[in-house]
This record gives C-alpha cells, sequence and structure tokens, in this order.
C-alpha cells in the first residue's frame, strides 16, 4: 500500500485564486510506473472535536515513533493564564493546538523563529490540553516562554553604507536576537 502525505500550505487570501491547486492532480509513479489503481484521498483529523479525541496512549518508551504523528502534552496552570510563547526545542516542522484550537504551525528546522504566541485567553485554569502534529522530527522538550524568540535571520545581504570618504559594507541581521 502506497501512503502520500501532502500538504496544504495555504493560499492567498486576496483577489483570484484561479488556478492554485493544490495536492495531487493526477495519479503518482514509483519508480516510473504509473500507479492506475483506484485510490483514496482523506483528511487528517484537524477539527477542534477531532484533536480532542484523539487517543495518545503511547508513551516515552514506545519510541521511535513513525513521522509524521500526532503528540500531546498537559500543561497545567494554578492561576489565571497569561499570555505565553511556546518553544519546540529540537522538533522540526508540524501544526501545535490548544485545547482543540488550532494555534498555528511551527517550522523550527527552518527558522528563523522559535517561539510561537499563546494569547492567555486560549488557556484556562486548571488542566490545558496541548496537541501537535510534527511532520520531520522528534524533539525533546516544549518550553512556554514569557517572552518571545523570534531568532536572528542572516538574510546574506550585504549593504553599501556610506560614511563620508571612505564606503563600508554592512551585513543586515532582522529579526530579534
Amino acid at each position: 500500500m502506497l501512503e502520500i502525505l501532502v500538504e496544504n500550505p495555504g493560499r492567498i487570501n486576496f483577489g483570484e485564486i484561479n488556478g492554485q491547486r493544490m495536492g495531487l492532480s493526477k495519479s503518482p509513479c514509483v519508480n516510473g510506473m504509473k500507479i492506475e489503481s483506484k485510490w483514496n484521498i482523506i483528511s487528517l483529523p484537524f477539527s477542534e472535536e477531532e484533536i480532542l479525541q484523539l487517543d495518545y496512549s503511547w508513551n516515552e518508551s514506545s519510541l521511535p515513533v513513525a513521522l509524521p504523528a500526532f503528540f500531546s502534552a498537559s500543561l497545567e496552570i494554578p492561576g489565571k493564564p497569561a499570555d505565553t510563547f511556546i518553544e519546540m526545542e529540537g522538533w522540526g516542522k508540524g501544526v501545535i493546538f490548544v485545547n482543540g484550537r488550532n494555534l498555528g504551525r511551527y517550522w523550527v528546522s527552518a527558522g528563523p523563529q522559535k517561539t510561537l504566541y499563546l494569547p492567555g485567553c486560549w488557556l484556562k485554569s486548571g488542566q490545558n490540553k496541548i496537541v501537535w502534529f510534527e511532520e520531520e522530527q522528534i524533539g525533546s522538550k516544549l518550553f512556554f516562554r514569557n517572552e518571545p524568540d523570534l531568532g536572528e535571520r542572516d538574510c546574506g545581504d550585504d549593504v553599501l553604507v556610506s560614511t563620508g570618504p571612505s564606503t563600508t559594507y554592512a551585513k543586515i541581521y532582522y529579526g530579534i536576537k
């Protein structure tokens, strides 16, 4: 059986959207041979209801897990929830859900951003369920930070800076360190 995961990275949300086809548009080929048999397209369970009902009966001793896979953690908040930032240390690329709501995508392996903003109003006092769908690599930890880490981006841009009679080249870095 051949299984193919096709990610929908999104589309523009303005203007004409014709011609923005995503996914498999014709039968795939394996070793130069076209797959002619019947095949199905299914959606992964990304609705709030489905995310909250997933079974997470694995534990650390059952690793390694074949990717892509869903993972789950709990966040206990003793008092009033506040805004925070989730850092996915060692993880690769995926989507995070908080209490069933889609927080957004992360792509740690591509960078430079290392944290995702999590509004305090999405959290509740007591137990909070954090679920993520990982596509690339299994990390070691999740951190909840008070400050964002947007990484440092070296765009490779050399900028000509004029400082009077002599001229200097300077490297531009975008983002926060």
